[in-house]
């Protein structure tokens, strides 16, 4: 008798969702992986006005806020984002997320990283949470663009979190509202009653 319910759990334990491996840096630089996008995220390139137009273009890494477009069209891929960290002695010095197919460049090569999941993005980016100020506005933001479920129930339970830093959850809040997703509106509904 002892033989089939031990049958039946190792079946269990087999069918077990396994956690989520989180991208790994081996070196400093710049890496980047893609994932399914979701509706905030299929418009997230560098702009530029030209002629008096606001244009898509391509974004240069790692040089600032205030000087990172390249003179190369986007051309978005609605289906993907992709995920750009930066490491430097270790750490993460600063995370861009941007639509599928924006050119972009960096001072460095960058590794493309294979097969990360939208779970593995999603966990590593909360990991960032915790860190510098401005890569946790970053990560936060890159993580409204994963696929529109697993944005909402990732940013959902940071805006639930009371043990989190107010600016987490404030933030998350923000991008929640920027998604314009009836998911969304309908999660800030019920927070508003």
């Amino acid at each position: 008798m002892r033989r089939p319910a031990l049958a039946a759990l190792c079946l269990l334990l087999a069918a077990a969702p396994v956690a989520a491996a989180e991208p790994r840096f081996d070196d400093d630089g710049w890496y980047r992986w893609e994932v399914a996008s979701g509706s905030s995220g299929q418009n997230a390139c560098c702009h530029q006005i030209r002629n008096g137009k606001v244009l898509q273009t391509g974004c240069d890494l790692g040089v600032g806020i205030n000087e990172f477009t390249i003179e190369e069209d986007c051309v978005v891929n609605l289906d993907a984002v992709q995920i750009f960290a930066e490491v430097r002695n270790g750490k993460v010095r600063e995370i861009r997320a941007l639509s599928g197919n924006c050119p972009v460049r960096a001072d460095t090569p960058i590794r493309t990283l294979e097969n990360v999941t939208t779970a593995e993005s999603i966990a590593w980016l909360e990991t960032q949470l915790y860190e510098r100020e401005s890569v946790m506005e970053e990560a936060v933001m890159a993580l409204s663009l994963h696929a529109d479920s697993e944005a909402l129930a990732s940013l959902s339970a940071l805006v639930e979190n009371q043990g989190l830093a107010f600016q987490i959850r404030e933030q998350a809040l923000f991008w929640l509202a920027q998604s314009g997703t009836e998911e969304a509106f309908a999660y800030i509904d019920r927070l508003l009653d």
